[in-house]
């Protein structure tokens, strides 16, 4: 097996890989069994499809140099990269945990101490995967009440991404026991939108729709 130079790892911080990692901390996972390497994201086949196959994978090819391996069944649809690169660079350099992650990952501090645009750019792929756009439509609000919802069981990455929303002057409350952050309101929302922005057509369609 080709031993992993530094070099290997040392991949520009752009805006691309800046994505990628914002979606394994999203929906991804990464582990190796042996000398056996995979990182994986995982997703619903109806609804990210699409966001994956358009606009992930043909991105993540390019900047990993790798060639994701497609598998779906009704209910899901999973890229994998078998690759022992892409784990040291998510593992090593970006400090991703390996095997379960969901309670203990963060967005790495090399990221957190880049350029703000660098940074939304981690943020959209977060939200485009674990976000969730809707309009409150009770009668209490005159017309339908925008909200972006963030659900993760992780409070101290929730924590940290109320930190980082601020860093783009955009406000946002945890609540529901800690595992939700939310931005309430068409002022906020509209900041959220301008600023970090989705690419998943799950919630620009509902936006699109609400026009």
């Amino acid at each position: 097996m080709k031993k992993i130079q530094k070099k290997d790892l040392d991949l520009p911080l752009s805006e691309e890989l800046c994505e990628f990692v914002g979606v394994i901390i999203g929906d991804g996972f990464t582990n190796n069994y042996g000398h056996h390497y995979i990182t994986q994201i995982t997703s619903h086949r109806r609804l990210d499809r699409e966001y994956l196959l358009k606009h992930i994978i043909p991105k993540s090819n390019k900047i990993l140099n790798k060639r994701a391996r497609i598998a779906e069944n009704m209910n899901w649809i999973r890229i994998n990269y078998y690759s022992k690169k892409v784990f040291l660079l998510l593992t090593q350099r970006f400090q991703i945990p390996k095997g379960k992650k969901s309670k203990t990952v963060k967005i790495p501090q090399e990221i957190l101490n880049a350029k703000k645009e660098l940074l939304s750019k981690t943020l959209r792929g977060i939200y485009d995967t674990d976000g969730y756009f809707y309009y409150d439509k009770r009668p209490m609000y005159k017309k339908p009440y925008p909200i972006i919802d963030l659900h993760m069981s992780n409070l101290p990455l929730l924590i940290q991404i109320k930190e980082c929303l601020l860093k783009f002057n955009i406000k946002s409350t945890i609540r529901t026991k800690q595992t939700h952050l939310l931005i309430y309101g068409e002022k906020e929302t509209n900041k959220f939108l301008e600023n970090i922005g989705f690419k998943n057509q799950r919630h620009l369609s509902k936006i699109t729709k609400s026009l």
